[in-house]
């Protein structure tokens, strides 16, 4: 039996196949030279063929005892073969879904404020088209107004109309005083309507003004709408494709483990015990990994069991960007504090509102580390009754657990983790991308 027909069964049955050809093989053997003595002559030397033919016997088993032992060291090499394609393949998907559920949240946050991101262009726009309409209403009146002013001095200039001084000295060339009156009623009258007129151009004008600078304004803002929706909607198609080529690969690495399972069928158990033993390797890999950063002064994972992607600057409401990281976990995941350091706020009550520009990010905790670098963890569910506002906490210390308070009221549980340096925010993702590698 060659190693090249063994691996094409079943490893399990052809290995007891394998072993009970031998043990019987071995068995056979021993019970033949016990029977040696009683089934020959006692002369001893008339049947010498019985004993090359046992002799030849055992030259044999020596052979396929090779044999077997050479098939059985093929069975564990494939085996361990399997097993690391199957431990690849594990990863790679495990991690593939990871993404993928992170990618699905960040999509329904994205899809949420390019929600919020139309209703405020659409706002826009009604309001810039209020804003023009006025304008060519101010427009309309201001011409009339202009042309009627415009009619008076074009029938003054043609026909000589009197102006006021001829008006003054008309009436005061009457000799009673009723007429002299008279006549200055009349050009009070007269000087009365020109100047209304010209108070009503005067108010026109500057309404258009007013009208102007405000549809320039509405117009602006209207732009600036505009932009900030074309971002939502950049990044929201940013996400599906994301998302689409992450189901694929997720699809093509299942159909790949789903063959490598197949394959490995007749091992069930064995590859069973082997998953619970690397799953067992990659908790006690991160925790000793964990103690180790912290012994070394290197920065701890926030979330652990979390999962993220790089979303620093994604849109955000009100043409905010978002300033940190979302880490995803299962509500009441536990967060760790990624540095040691002093306790530089604490939040433990959720404030926030819907509509509220403060408070946004519910409980929270700052941690300032050494070298001055503060670490925001926002959205808790809650907050460690050992953290205390200036006190102390070291790398790897449990400060909260994951939640969903302040905005985050209606999003995927998640921990947002912001950096800042000198009061600057700056992008967390490269330090827990390498603090979370496993």
């Amino acid at each position: 039996m060659s190693p090249t027909t063994t691996a094409q069964a079943p490893r399990q049955p052809a290995r007891a196949r394998s072993l009970s050809a031998l043990l019987a093989a071995v068995l056979g053997a021993a019970l033949a030279l016990t029977a040696l003595p009683a089934g020959m002559p006692h002369a001893g030397a008339d049947e010498p063929s019985d004993i090359a033919a046992l002799l030849e016997r055992a030259a044999e088993l020596d052979a396929e005892h090779d044999d077997v032992d050479e098939e059985l060291d093929a069975l564990d090499a494939e085996l361990d073969d399997q097993r690391a394609a199957l431990t690849g393949l594990t990863d790679r998907l495990t991690a593939a879904e990871e993404e993928l559920a992170t990618v699905e949240a960040q999509l329904e946050i994205a899809e949420a404020e390019l929600a919020e991101a139309e209703e405020r262009l659409e706002s826009a726009v009604d309001r810039h088209e209020q804003a023009e309409e006025r304008l060519a209403s101010t427009e309309a009146a201001l011409r009339e107004s202009e042309e009627a002013l415009h009619v008076q001095l074009r029938a003054t200039h043609r026909y000589g109309a009197p102006t006021y001084l001829d008006l003054l000295d008309a009436a005061l060339a009457h000799e009673r005083m009723s007429d002299v009156t008279a006549g200055l009623h009349q050009l009070r009258s007269v000087a009365e309507a020109e100047h209304e007129l010209i108070e009503e151009l005067a108010e026109l004008e500057r309404e258009h003004r007013i009208a102007t600078a405000r549809a320039e304004a509405l117009r602006d803002e209207r732009d600036d709408e505009q932009e900030a929706a074309e971002r939502s909607r950049d990044a929201v198609a940013d996400l599906h494709d994301e998302q689409a080529e992450l189901v694929d690969d997720i699809e093509e690495q299942r159909a790949d483990q789903a063959e490598l399972v197949e394959a490995m069928e007749a091992d069930r158990e064995a590859a069973e015990e082997m998953l619970a033993t690397l799953e067992a390797d990659i908790a006690e890999h991160r925790a000793q990994a964990a103690r180790e950063a912290a012994e070394a002064g290197e920065l701890i994972c926030a979330v652990p069991d979390g999962s993220f992607i790089d979303d620093w600057h994604f849109p955000r409401s009100g043409g905010r960007l978002h300033e940190g990281n979302d880490i995803f976990a299962d509500a009441g995941a536990p967060i760790y504090a990624v540095a040691g350091g002093t306790i530089s706020g604490v939040n433990r009550e959720d404030r926030w509102r819907p509509g509220a520009s403060t408070g946004l990010g519910g409980k929270t905790v700052s941690v300032t580390d050494d070298e001055g670098t503060r670490w925001y963890f926002a959205h808790l569910d809650s907050v460690d009754d050992q953290v205390v506002s200036g006190g102390t906490v070291e790398a790897g210390q449990q400060i909260g657990t994951v939640g969903t308070t302040g905005n985050a009221r209606s999003t995927p549980p998640h921990l947002h983790l912001g950096r800042y340096v000198d009061g600057e925010a700056t992008n967390p993702y490269p330090f827990m991308r390498e603090a979370c590698q496993p």
